[in-house]
C-alpha cells in the first residue's frame, strides 16, 4: 500500500496540482484506494499482511511474466548447438579462458544464451571476438541495449551498428503510452503518435532467420519491452544472447527478465575475471564487493588501501571534492538532489580557478548556470538533435539566444559537436560532474569518486565503486570509522532491483514466517489511513 501511496502522490505532484489540504487527502486517499482493489496479494488468503511487507500485484502483471516465462523456457528447452571454434581470435584478442568460452557460446546457434560478467571483466572485447566468430560462420549479429546511451557506447566500441531495444519493437509495431499500456500496429493501421498508417519496420531493423540479436546489459532490461522482444525474435527465428550483470542496477519498470533466463538455463557462461584496474588487489576486492560478502570486512580492506574518506559534514565533503576532482573524473551519488548540490559546488570551483566561464551562460533543467568549459548530461533522445538521454558533453560555447554548442565525452576518437537549442537546454540538459549510478553505469575513467548516503543500495555502491581505472574512492560523512563502517554495511545489505514474481513472492512469504494475523495488523486501519486522518501528508520526493 505504501509503494501505491508513494506513486500516486508522486504523479499528482509532477502533474503539478494544487489545491487545499483536505481535497488533496481525499483524492489520494481515493487514487490509493482505487488502485490496491485492483491489486491482488501473493499470499495465502489466511497469512498475515503486515504494513512493511510487499505483496500486492496485478493480473496484467502475472500474464506479463508467464508469458516471458514461457517464451523464454521454449528456447531453453531446445538443443545445444556445438559452438564454433574462435580459438584463432582467442590468440588475437588475448581473451582469458572464460572470455573466450562465452564468445564462443555468444557466437553459436543457440536459441537463448545467457553471460554474465561482473564490472571490468572485459564483456566488450568477448562480444567483439563473438561477432567476429558468427561472421566468418556466415551469421549476423545485432546489438541492442535497454538505452539509447549504451547503444551509442556498444556502437563506439564494437564498430558495428547498434540501438536500443525500444527502437527495433517500435519500428515493429509496438507502442507504448505514458501509463506503460503496451498495443502492436497491424500493417495499414494507424498510428497513433504520427496519425500516419504504420507501414511495417524499416529494412535496416528486418530481422534475419538466425540473426543472433545480443541485448548488451540486459540487466536493465524491463519485461514488457523484453516480451515485445522475444515476440518480434520468435516471428523471425532469430536468437538471443543476455549479456549483462545481475549485481549491476536494474531495470527502471518491472525487472528480473536476467533473473528468469539464468534460472531456466543449465548453464550460465559467467566472466569473474576482472581486467579494467591497475591494482590487481582493488580488482579482487570488486568481486567481493560484487557479491556482498563480509561487507565490514570489505571497508577495512578499501580503507587500508586509502580509498575510504570521511567527512564531518556535507558541506566539507563537498569542498574536499571540488578541489580535488579532476576534468574526467566521475561523481557518483543517491539522489538528483544530491547530484546538484554537488554539481553547484565543483562548478564555482570551476569558474574560481578559469576553466568554467561564468559570464555568457544558459540555465538547465536544474536551475544551474552552464558555460563554456562545464560538462553536462542530456536527459532526453532527440534523434533531430543527434542526442541520447544520459549522454554527457563538454560545453564550447554558449549563444546570446542560450543555444549551447557541446562536443561528446566518449572514448571515440571523432568526437561530435552538437548544437542543442535553448528549449531543450532549459528543459532536457543539466550539469553533470556528478550522476545518479544510473548516469554512470557503463562509464570508465581514471578516477572514482562515490558519495555513500541513506539512499544509495548495494548495486549503486558497486556501480561507483568500479568505474576508476587508477582509484575509486568512497567518500562517507560519519562521526567517525565505526559509524561509517556501519553505513557501508548497511548500503550492502540494501537490493531495491526487481528480480522478478517469484522472488518477490518468495520474499513476502518469507517475511511473514512464523507471524501471526494479530500480531502483523495494527490498530486503526492502515498507516496510510491514520497518516490520511491526522492530516499528515506523505513527502513527496522526485530524487528517484
Amino acid at each position: 500500500m505504501h509503494d501505491i501511496q508513494d506513486h500516486v502522490t508522486r504523479i499528482i505532484t509532477e502533474a503539478g496540482v494544487r489545491s487545499a489540504p483536505r481535497p488533496l487527502r481525499e483524492v489520494i486517499m481515493l487514487a490509493t484506494r482505487l488502485a490496491s482493489e485492483d491489486c491482488l496479494s501473493v499470499l495465502a488468503p489466511d497469512a498475515p499482511r503486515p504494513e512493511h511487507v510487499a505483496h500486492l500485484t496485478s493480473v496484467r502483471v502475472i500474464a506479463c511474466e508467464t508469458r516471458l516465462r514461457d517464451l523464454l523456457s521454449a528456447r531453453a528447452t531446445k538443443s545445444r548447438n556445438r559452438p564454433p571454434d574462435v580459438h584463432r581470435i582467442v590468440r588475437r584478442l588475448r581473451l582469458d579462458p572464460a572470455q573466450a568460452r562465452a564468445a564462443a557460446a555468444v557466437a553459436s546457434a543457440d536459441p537463448l544464451v545467457v553471460v554474465e560478467g561482473a564490472a571490468g571483466a572485459g564483456k566488450t572485447t568477448m562480444l567483439a571476438a563473438a561477432i567476429a566468430t558468427a561472421a566468418a560462420q556466415g551469421r549476423a549479429t545485432r546489438v541492442v541495449t535497454p538505452t539509447k546511451k549504451a547503444a551509442d557506447v556498444a556502437h563506439q566500441e564494437l564498430g558495428i551498428a547498434a540501438d536500443s531495444v525500444a527502437k527495433l519493437v517500435h519500428e515493429h509495431g509496438w507502442r507504448w503510452n505514458r501509463d506503460g499500456v503496451w498495443t502492436r500496429l497491424a500493417i495499414g493501421e494507424r498510428d497513433p503518435q504520427t496519425g500516419a498508417p504504420y507501414g511495417g519496420p524499416a529494412a535496416s531493423s528486418r530481422l534475419a532467420r538466425g540473426e543472433r540479436i545480443v541485448v548488451d546489459e540486459a540487466g536493465m532490461l524491463d519485461q514488457d519491452t523484453a516480451l515485445a522482444l522475444l515476440t518480434v525474435a520468435d516471428e523471425y527465428g532469430s536468437t538471443l544472447a543476455l549479456v549483462g550483470d545481475r549485481a549491476q542496477l536494474a531495470a527502471v519498470g518491472r525487472g528480473g527478465v536476467l533473473d528468469i533466463a539464468a534460472q531456466l538455463l543449465p548453464r550460465v557462461h559467467r566472466m569473474m575475471a576482472v581486467h579494467r584496474f591497475s591494482d590487481p588487489a582493488y580488482a579482487a576486492l570488486t568481486v567481493q564487493m560484487r557479491r556482498g560478502e563480509h561487507p565490514a570486512s570489505l571497508f577495512d580492506r578499501l580503507r587500508a588501501l586509502g580509498l575510504v574518506v570521511i567527512h564531518e559534514s556535507p558541506d566539507a565533503l563537498r569542498e574536499t571534492l571540488a578541489r580535488e576532482l579532476r576534468i574526467g573524473d566521475a561523481v557518483t551519488v543517491a539522489t538528483i538532489d544530491e547530484a546538484r548540490d554537488v554539481n553547484a559546488r565543483i562548478r564555482d570551483e570551476q569558474v574560481f580557478t578559469g576553466h568554467v566561464d561564468d559570464h555568457h551562460t544558459a540555465t538547465g533543467s536544474d536551475g544551474l548556470r552552464i558555460g563554456r568549459g562545464d560538462v553536462i548530461q542530456t536527459r532526453e533522445n532527440d534523434s533531430n538533435l543527434a542526442v541520447a538521454n544520459r549522454q554527457t558533453w563538454t560545453v564550447q560555447g554558449v549563444g546570446d539566444d542560450g543555444a549551447v554548442w557541446a562536443k561528446e565525452r566518449s572514448g571515440c576518437r571523432r568526437q561530435r559537436t552538437v548544437r542543442l537549442p535553448s528549449e531543450y537546454v532549459a528543459e532536457h540538459t543539466h550539469l553533470a560532474y556528478a550522476s545518479t549510478a544510473y548516469g554512470m553505469q557503463g562509464a570508465t575513467v581514471p578516477e572514482s569518486h562515490t558519495i555513500l548516503e541513506d539512499a544509495m543500495d548495494a548495486a549503486g555502491v558497486y556501480v561507483g565503486m568500479t568505474r576508476g581505472r587508477n582509484a575509486n574512492r568512497l567518500h562517507v560523512i560519519a562521526t567517525d570509522l565505526y559509524d561509517a563502517r556501519e553505513q557501508f554495511v548497511l548500503a550492502l545489505e540494501r537490493d531495491r532491483a526487481d528480480r522478478g514474481l517469484a522472488t518477490a513472492t518468495a520474499a513476502a512469504r518469507e517475511s511473514v514466517r512464523g507471524l501471526s494475523t494479530t500480531t502483523a495488523r495494527l490498530p486503526g486501519g492502515t498507516g496510510f489511513d491514520r497518516n490520511i486522518a491526522a492530516g499528515r501528508m506523505p513527502e513527496v520526493g522526485l530524487s528517484r
